[in-house]
């Protein structure tokens, strides 16, 4: 199933849980590991001088080092790369060998170049921290990022659990709409359900318009909420397709990202899964919105499957 795993690191802690992560996900499915830092400090932007600017590099770079160290001695397959940038173009090398890799793509942030070196690399997943360590970039920004333009799965990490990863994740939670995006998403989801034995739970909540509160009728609400419970019908219906029964469950009017949230913590679900798909502007805003605050309210891992991903797995 992962084949490839690739992990976002930078020395924080959230980043550290990623790798470990990485390392029980190998354990069980024989991935090969790649770690990637990418160092991007615009010293014209920030006024930090070339001394400083120099030193946080190594600063970084040694983080990496001693990363990949640590990991060899868990997991042989394993590599790392330490990406620059300069300009639009970013320079990969990997640690241990010093090849130097350059892929003709414009990049211009952390983000885009991880998402450069993951259409180089094709994994079949992504690891990533919820909030970075770096002191002068919001590098939560860069979670987002990757989630928005992932080329594969993207799990998400803020505090790492102890366990096997087919033994900790034994309750999902998995947004539903009835949309392309959350139908694929059922599916992978089933996927690997089916290896494990989990249970999965489709949840839809209708976002709590002024409109709606305000001005609508009774009728018109219970119109919504019959519609919504239409929508949950159908992803019942495709998980009988699919060979696999499944929960439901309807949230009614509210703030979707805190409704799921609170809702997760509530009924101690172990993990959240989204549908994304690669946005167009207006769509950035709303993805990016409803994941970061999904990610950043709850410390449960948060598992993002993009539309365009073709992998068979979850």
């Amino acid at each position: 199933m992962y084949k490839k795993l690739l992990v976002a690191y930078d020395g924080s802690l959230s980043s550290k849980s990623a790798l470990k992560e990485a390392l029980v996900i190998s354990a069980s499915f024989d991935s090969y590991i790649t770690i990637i830092s990418v160092f991007d400090l615009p010293t014209e932007i920030f006024g930090i001088s070339s001394l400083e600017s120099e030193k946080i590099e190594s600063e970084l770079f040694t983080m990496l080092l001693n990363a990949f160290e640590q990991s060899k001695e868990v997991n042989k397959k394993i590599n790392a790369f330490f990406a620059t940038i300069a300009g639009d173009n970013a320079t990969y090398t990997n640690i241990e060998s010093n090849e130097k890799i350059q892929i003709p793509k414009k990049v211009n942030s952390p983000d885009h170049a991880i998402i450069s070196f993951a259409e180089f690399l094709k994994p079949d997943l992504i690891l990533i921290g919820t909030k970075g360590y770096n002191r002068v970039i919001n590098v939560g920004s860069v979670t987002i990022g990757v989630i928005r333009n992932a080329p594969c799965d993207v799990l998400t990490i803020k505090n790492y659990k102890e366990g096997k990863f087919e033994e900790k994740y034994k309750n999902i939670l998995l947004a539903f709409d009835g949309s392309e995006t959350s139908i694929n998403a059922l599916k992978r989801t089933i996927s690997i359900a089916k290896k494990f034995k989990w249970d999965i739970t489709a949840i839809h909540v209708y976002p709590l318009l002024t409109e709606i509160n305000l001005f609508s009728s009774v009728h018109t609400k219970e119109v919504l909420l019959q519609t919504s419970k239409h929508i949950l019908e159908r992803a019942r219906e495709i998980a009988y397709k699919e060979n696999y029964p499944i929960y439901t469950h309807s949230g009614g009017f509210g703030d979707p990202a805190q409704y799921i949230v609170n809702y997760a913590i509530e009924e101690n679900y172990d993990l959240v899964v989204l549908g994304t798909q690669n946005p167009n502007t207006v769509k950035k805003v709303l993805i990016g919105s409803i994941a970061y605050r999904i990610i950043s309210e709850a410390d449960f891992p948060v598992y993002c499957i993009p539309t365009k991903s073709s992998k068979k797995v979850l």
